[in-house]
């Protein structure tokens, strides 16, 4: 059966399998993250927001250690020269509401719920502009290449044969283009991004190389 797997997870827990345990199927959708702070900030971009924090060290809300968030914020400190301090919290809800309450300067959360508070919001870390957010400009826009994504899509054990895998790819691919799947993805303000599995494997090991190296230099510990 497919299953559901982070591909950094060996380099920051202790399992039993690597990315090499599975062979990618197919992508079926991403969701991508928004650095937010509070709506009289004083901070109007990117730009405002790291020329600030090279004189002082911000903190922000994330949702939890080795999540999305946490990386684009790992991401953006190394492009930008700045130190960020992360403040975990259990789920983006509590950090956003971290953000509103004040105990914290900023947030990294999904796009969709950066965009139902009434925060100002700096950047997406996507390669373009999300539909949720048309007016709120890309990271890369401003000048600092991060993109940050969380990616869903079938796994399957690495023996499974090569007739196995052309189906589940085909069925993937015809599941995707369902008007009621569409307009369920699009209900929920979710992206459909589909690739097959030769695109998707090579996305996920691009994204795990990134993710284990930040591990590294970071110092975040392996959780148990």
């Amino acid at each position: 059966m497919p299953t559901v797997h982070s591909p950094y997870n060996p380099s920051l827990y202790k399992t039993a399998y690597s990315l090499s345990s599975f062979r990618p199927v197919c992508q079926v959708f991403s969701y991508s993250y928004a650095l937010a702070v509070p709506e009289n900030s004083a901070i109007n971009s990117l730009k405002d927001f790291i020329a600030k924090a090279k004189g002082r060290t911000f903190n922000y809300a994330f949702g939890g250690v080795g999540t999305a968030p946490q990386f684009a914020a790992l991401q953006l400190s190394e492009a930008a020269g700045i130190k960020l301090l992360g403040v975990p919290y259990r789920g983006d809800p509590p950090a956003a509401l971290g953000l509103e309450s004040g105990d914290v300067d900023s947030a990294v959360l999904t796009a969709q719920i950066a965009r139902q508070q009434n925060f100002k919001i700096l950047a997406v870390f996507a390669d373009k502009r999300l539909p949720v957010l048309p007016n709120v400009p890309t990271a890369r826009e401003q000048g600092f290449d991060v993109i940050a994504n969380t990616t869903a899509g079938l796994l399957a054990p690495v023996k499974i044969s090569e007739d196995a895998a052309t189906k589940l790819d085909a069925a993937c691919d015809k599941a995707v283009k369902n008007s009621k799947f569409v307009a369920g993805m699009k209900q929920l303000e979710q992206q459909i991004a589909y690739l097959p599995g030769d695109k998707f494997g090579a996305a996920l090991a691009a994204d795990t190389d990134v993710k284990r190296r930040l591990i590294q230099t970071s110092g975040i510990k392996q959780q148990k």
